[in-house]
């Protein structure tokens, strides 16, 4: 009887180790779960300061654009207009 008790024991111990180590395993996964997820929230208000940033450098850049494109246009027009003539007049 006392055999049985000391065999039921160890097994106990032996389960209580095992129980133990892989509550460990489980907080350590846990913890670096918690790390990873801190570390995705902070990328993520970056990532939308970045995108707020783009963005606003963007409509500066089409603000110019609008202003700069009719005198794009215009001077498109102006050296289509030229004749193959008047250039050979002002090389000579």
């Amino acid at each position: 009887m006392q055999r049985n008790a000391e065999i039921e024991k160890n097994e106990l111990e032996v389960k209580q180790a095992e129980c133990i180590k892989v509550m460990n395993q489980i907080s350590e996964s846990y913890e670096k779960a918690a790390i990873k997820k801190q570390n995705c929230e902070k990328l993520e208000k970056e990532l939308t300061t970045k995108q707020n940033e783009i963005l606003s450098r963007k409509k500066k850049i089409e603000a110019e654009l609008k202003d700069v494109k009719p005198l794009i246009e215009q001077a498109k027009q102006n050296v289509s207009n030229i004749k193959y003539q008047d250039m050979n007049e002002i090389k000579n």
